[in-house]
């Protein structure tokens, strides 16, 4: 559910740009979702006609594309575990941590769902759990059964780290626990070869992590990089925080067979610092664990979004991928807005499927799209996508 308010409910006289709308209720039909725009009345009880006017535009496009949305679900190769499931139940609102990790994925345009303790994580080729996901004994037997059948896995900072016997649950992270960083203000190196999109430079760690020790066998993927000092009234060092001294050999990044781990809050951090190294991290080992996506673009920017959805349909099966790009600006302080839908030319687009799609289409009504079948991919160019658009491909 969305509003039609410019900030917040019952903002009279605050009308949301349409571009907005559009982009909310058409993110909820790419997502699997209804959509439902709140509204309140005046206290005459009469509907506002500009009002209803950008509802009832939204809603004819949205109309219009419901055969391909009824029944549809999400197909995905990721599993992230929420972290939500140490919040009381009578607790609401969203983490941090899973605010970094929903803005991380979606910019590097993985398909994924949010879980909790209770799901299949045997539906998943790839299970993250973020920064601070305790070890229950019930978890950590599904995490060993679910790598024993082949899954892969990446951990992140205290997630899984068993506070009763102070060392990480399971063994096949191939870590030990060793304390708190040494210092607050920390710094690392990526390995040469292991982040190649990343130069050889000290990268800040904005959050304080975890000090580990890599076991015999674990491949270290990125090291510390110490400080001369903590920056305080006693040790002066320019205006934030003192510049790296020298690189170290203690790990802060690690992997080992299909289980991979950071000892620092990456995806807390990309939430309150928004370090796109981070990010750039995550996707290699992403990359790593998942050669072959479900889906993939060569040249989408970040800004834009991208879900797959799966139908039957006429005795059937069929894809549909949801492409959207509306740019948002921060117009005033803590309120970002959306005021024009963004365009998108020649994305290309890769959808792994056994067998060659007999058709592909633009949806509600458009074109078929030329159709290149490679190991196991589709190859498909949209030549033009103004802030959505839906590709029917049927096989």
């Amino acid at each position: 559910m969305n509003g039609r308010f410019h900030k917040s409910w019952g903002d009279f006289g605050g009308l949301k740009n349409q571009a907005a709308l559009d982009f909310e209720c058409l993110s909820f039909l790419a997502n699997g979702t209804r959509c439902c725009v709140g509204d309140q009345l005046h206290p005459r009880g009469r509907l506002d006609a500009a009002t209803y006017d950008r509802v009832a535009s939204i809603y004819q496009r949205i109309e219009a594309l419901e055969p391909y949305a009824k029944a549809a679900r999400a197909v995905t190769d990721i599993g992230v575990i929420s972290a939500a499931v140490n919040m009381p139940e009578t607790t609401s609102g969203l983490t941090m941590i899973d605010t970094g990790f929903t803005n991380m994925l979606v910019e590097l345009h993985q398909q994924f769902d949010i879980l909790d303790l209770e799901s299949r994580f045997e539906d998943y080729r790839l299970l993250i759990v973020p920064d601070d996901i305790h070890p229950t004994p019930a978890l950590v037997d599904s995490l060993r059964r679910y790598l024993a059948r082949g899954g892969a896995l990446i951990a992140s900072h205290r997630s899984l780290l068993d506070p009763q016997t102070g060392q990480f649950a399971m063994p096949e992270l191939g870590v030990k626990y060793a304390g708190e960083s040494r210092f607050r203000d920390e710094y690392f190196y990526p390995a040469p070869g292991a982040f190649p999109e990343l130069a050889d430079y000290a990268y800040f760690l904005y959050q304080r992590g975890l000090s580990i020790e890599a076991q015999p066998g674990t491949e270290v993927l990125a090291t510390y990089g110490h400080p001369y000092f903590d920056r305080s009234p006693e040790h002066y060092s320019s205006h934030v925080q003192t510049p790296v001294d020298r690189r170290t050999n203690e790990p802060l990044v690690v992997r080992r067979g299909r289980t991979a781990y950071i000892a620092n809050p990456f995806f807390l951090s990309y939430a309150a610092d928004g370090y796109g190294v981070y990010k750039q991290m995550v996707a290699e080992l992403i990359r790593g664990f998942l050669p072959q996506p479900v889906l993939r673009s060569r040249n989408l920017p970040s800004t834009a979004q991208i879900t797959l959805m799966e139908q039957q349909a006429d005795g059937g099966k069929r894809f549909i991928i949801h492409l959207l790009h509306y740019p948002l600006t921060r117009r005033a302080p803590n309120l970002d807005v959306i005021e024009e839908q963004g365009l998108l030319k020649d994305v290309q687009l890769e959808l792994h499927t056994a067998v060659c799609p007999r058709r592909i289409r633009l949806a509600p009504a458009g074109a078929d799209l030329a159709i290149r079948y490679e190991n196991e991919y589709a190859h498909l160019t949209v030549p033009f996508v103004e802030g959505h658009q839906a590709i029917v491909i049927e096989l």
